[in-house]
C-alpha cells in the first residue's frame, strides 16, 4: 500500500497488488523522475514501522505483568494456548512485531535487487555517487548476486545439518535473488538494459543525466566562489 500511494503521489501509475512470502508487491508504473522512485521504493518497508507499532501497543496492553515491555523471540506455543484469548493475543502480537521488524530490515536495509533494497541501492548510485546507468546496474546486480549466494549456501549448509526451517525459504528466495541479478548483470554487459523493468526505465536514464548536471553545477559554483576570492 505504502508503493502505491507514493507512486500516485510522485506520478505514477499503480495497479494490482500481489501477496507473497515477503509481504505484498504492488504492480506501480514508472513515475517521472527517479527521486520519485526512490520515494516509491522506500515507501514500502517504511509502513512496516506503524503496523511494527500497532502490533507493539497491543502487546503492550495484553501481556502479563511479569514480561518485559519488549517481546521475547521465542515463541511458546503452550503459553499461547494456555492462558485463552489474552495470551493469545499476546504472543501473536509479539511475533507480528518481529516479523515486521524483519520484513522492514529485509527488504530495505539489504540492497538485495530486484526487491526494494536493491532498487534503493541503485537508484541511489546514480542520484548520490553520479554513476551512469549502465555502471550503477552492474555494481547492484554484483552486490545482489552475492547476497543471494550466501542465502542459498546457508539454505544448504542448514539441510545438510538437519536443521533446515524457515531457511528453505530464505533459500529459495536466494535463487530468485540471484537469478534476477544474472539477468540484470548480462544486460548492463551487453548494453541491453532497455528490456530491464527497472534499470530500462527512462527516469533512470533521466537520473543519470539530472546527477552528471547536478554535479558539474556544483563544480561549476564552487570553481567561481574559488575565482572571487582570489580576486578580493
Amino acid at each position: 500500500m505504502g508503493h502505491v500511494m507514493m507512486n500516485r503521489r510522485c506520478g505514477g501509475e499503480s495497479g494490482e497488488i500481489y501477496l507473497w512470502p515477503l509481504g505484498g508487491f504492488a504492480v506501480c508504473g514508472p513515475t517521472d523522475d527517479l527521486k520519485g522512485d526512490l520515494k516509491t521504493s522506500l515507501a514500502g518497508p517504511l509502513t512496516h514501522i506503524p503496523m511494527g507499532l500497532f502490533w507493539w501497543i497491543l502487546y503492550v496492553a495484553t501481556k502479563g505483568a511479569d514480561k518485559a515491555l519488549w517481546p521475547s523471540w521465542a515463541v511458546n506455543l503452550v503459553y499461547m494456548t494456555s492462558g485463552g484469548a489474552r495470551t493469545f493475543v499476546e504472543v501473536l502480537s509479539a511475533y507480528v512485531v518481529y516479523l515486521n521488524l524483519v520484513l522492514f530490515c529485509f527488504n530495505l536495509l539489504i540492497p538485495a535487487y530486484p526487491l526494494d533494497g536493491g532498487r534503493v541501492f541503485g537508484s541511489s548510485l546514480i542520484l548520490f555517487l553520479g554513476m551512469n546507468n549502465r555502471k550503477a546496474a552492474k555494481v547492484t546486480a554484483g552486490t545482489a548476486m552475492l547476497i543471494g549466494f550466501g542465502m542459498i549456501a546457508y539454505a544448504l549448509a542448514t539441510l545438510l545439518m538437519r536443521e533446515a526451517g524457515g531457511q528453505l525459504l530464505l533459500g529459495f528466495i536466494g535463487v530468485f535473488i540471484f537469478y534476477q541479478s544474472w539477468e540484470l548483470w548480462l544486460k548492463a554487459k551487453n548494453d541491453d538494459l532497455g528490456n530491464d523493468p527497472i534499470f530500462g526505465r527512462q527516469c533512470y536514464q533521466d537520473g543519470e543525466t539530472s546527477a552528471n548536471a547536478t554535479a558539474a553545477t556544483e563544480m561549476g559554483t564552487a570553481a567561481q566562489q574559488a575565482d572571487e576570492r582570489e580576486i578580493i
